[in-house]
């Protein structure tokens, strides 16, 4: 968070309950990629999904969800195409020391 406040970029901590962790299930393996039509994909759904894949899914990593950093179509605040919303907070996390 302090890299994006150093970019002046707008991150924000999203939730990752464990529900978020259990709205994966498949018939076929242990884990399916997309939330089940009971169940809303969105940023913590995807981020439950990459959990399943981190030892101690609590503390030391991060999900930076992009899929709204391209736009189809021109807004007010952003012209049509990529945003480039992020780039300067990874560079500064990158590199900080």
């Amino acid at each position: 968070m302090a890299s994006a406040a150093a970019e002046n970029e707008p991150f924000w901590r999203l939730p990752l309950a464990e529900f978020h962790r259990n709205q994966l299930p498949s018939n076929f393996a242990e884990l399916n990629n997309t939330a089940s039509a009971a169940y809303p994909a969105g940023a913590s759904t995807a981020a439950g999904f990459l959990s399943h894949f981190v030892e101690n899914y609590h503390e030391g990593w991060l999900h930076i969800d992009c899929s709204a950093t391209y736009r189809k179509a021109a807004v007010e605040q952003w012209s049509a195409g990529a945003t480039g919303l992020g780039v300067r907070t990874i560079a500064n996390l990158l590199t900080a020391e």
